[in-house]
């Protein structure tokens, strides 16, 4: 069984516009694989395509269509433009299904060379949290969480999922321990890692699927736990709006990331 977070997403090329993934099993979230785990997979393709190493990713817009399964996937990138200093590139994940390729994922990501610094800003209010060292960890794992969960540190702090609270917002630590590289790819997947923040006012379990994941990546900093910061922007009509975010220690924002999930029933 792989534990690492970055092999769960490893991809291998074919040439440089196709790759392959072996969809690891035991990293789902219901019958597909995590949609952080599919983003990180689609980010590794983008960025393999990109010849050069000055462009960063920067941006990442998703939509997972249907379960990616465990067993073979294939990714096809096209750079849709190549400018002086940014490429963009969209990338479609297809599985088999009775013979025929099915789109289960697409993204458009933004890859980009760093710019001036003379408008650096931190705007967003880092929180003021106890120290990752400070908090337990939880046993966060199947059968209760999500079969992925096992393979990561979760240190929340608030309310737990099901607990019925009044406001809906998960904060806490998180970090891959396993991880044997470190980069856009593994910020994406640790960003989808916690519960929708309805979670914390539900009473029980309830089916939720996320439709829609963007993301803006604003530095890849030194390795070691983040902090997130999850909590819902509004609900109507059976779909959730999520704002997440993840900080360093020293309270600098490194990535934001919007979710359109739907609350199935």
């Amino acid at each position: 069984m792989i534990d690492d977070l970055s092999l769960a997403s490893q991809i291998t090329a074919i040439d440089p516009a196709h790759f392959t993934w072996d969809v690891p099993d035991h990293w789902q979230q219901g019958r597909g694989a995590c949609g952080g785990s599919v983003v990180a997979a689609m980010a590794r393709a983008a960025i393999a395509s990109e010849p050069e190493a000055e462009r960063v990713l920067r941006a990442v817009s998703c939509e997972i269509l249907a379960p990616v399964l465990a067993g073979p996937a294939w990714l096809r990138v096209e750079t849709l433009r190549r400018g002086q200093g940014i490429s963009a590139i969209d990338v479609r994940l297809t599985q088999d299904e009775e013979g025929t390729a099915r789109l289960r994922a697409r993204a458009t990501l933004t890859l980009a060379r760093a710019r001036n610094h003379d408008r650096d800003l931190q705007i967003s209010p880092p929180p003021a949290a106890t120290a990752f060292g400070a908090v337990p960890r939880a046993p966060v794992g199947p059968p209760i969480a999500p079969t992925f969960t096992q393979h990561l540190d979760f240190r929340p702090l608030g309310p737990p999922p099901f607990s019925g609270a009044s406001v809906p917002q998960v904060d806490g630590w998180i970090a891959a321990p396993r991880a044997s590289s470190w980069g856009p790819p593994e910020l994406l997947a640790l960003v989808d890692a916690y519960w929708p923040s309805l979670m914390v006012l539900e009473s029980a379990p309830r089916p939720l699927v996320t439709l829609t994941f963007t993301a803006q990546l604003l530095a890849v900093p030194e390795r070691g736990p983040l902090y997130h910061r999850g909590r819902a922007l509004a609900a109507q009509d059976g779909y959730l709006a999520e704002l997440r975010e993840l900080f360093t220690a020293d309270g600098r924002l490194v990535v934001v990331n919007t979710q359109v999930i739907a609350i199935v029933k």
